[in-house]
């Protein structure tokens, strides 16, 4: 029978012991454009592998930009028992100013001993974010250039005529 409480179709881990520990960096409310802000997450269960511990889920906002590295998985068996880690790192690059939520995230599980399905949650994460000064910055003479324009083509050409006259 589906454990009661949990999703139809969602996978559910079934183990008697799960750890959670979880750390937000940096803990701060005010960041600024291109800094950046990284969730790291360590499950451990017992009787499971760590690969069917799922992946965190992927939120994507606008103005912030995601980047999850590899996870880190392990097994450990000592005299038959499993035991199985997962750490998952998800990193969210401020790419301009604004406020922003990270919704928290709820893990679920079936406790078999306790014939009970139990959760852990982390909590989401809130902050506002300031345009980056030095991209403030303009030019001395006070005008902006052109968002997208660049020196580099001028440069190419400039460079290209003085390799033809050499």
């Amino acid at each position: 029978p589906w454990p009661p409480g949990a999703p139809e179709g969602s996978l559910v881990v079934s183990t008697r012991d799960f750890e959670l520990e979880y750390d937000w960096a940096p803990v701060r409310d005010t960041l600024r454009a291109g800094d950046a802000v990284t969730l790291t997450v360590r499950r451990k269960a017992a009787d499971i592998s760590a690969m069917l511990l799922p992946p965190l889920p992927l939120f994507e906002t606008e103005g912030l930009a995601a980047y999850p590295d590899a996870p880190e998985l392990s097994d450990r068996s000592n005299r038959g028992a499993l035991i199985g880690e997962r750490q998952d790192r998800l990193t969210w690059v401020v790419e301009r100013a604004g406020e922003y939520r990270i919704p928290g995230i709820r893990f679920q599980w079936w406790d078999p001993g306790a014939e009970r399905l139990r959760e852990r949650i982390i909590g989401g994460l809130s902050f506002s974010a300031r345009p980056d000064p030095a991209a403030q910055a303009s030019p001395e003479d006070g005008a902006r250039p052109a968002p997208g324009s660049s020196r580099w083509p001028a440069a190419i050409v400039t460079m290209a005529l003085l390799l033809l006259g050499l």
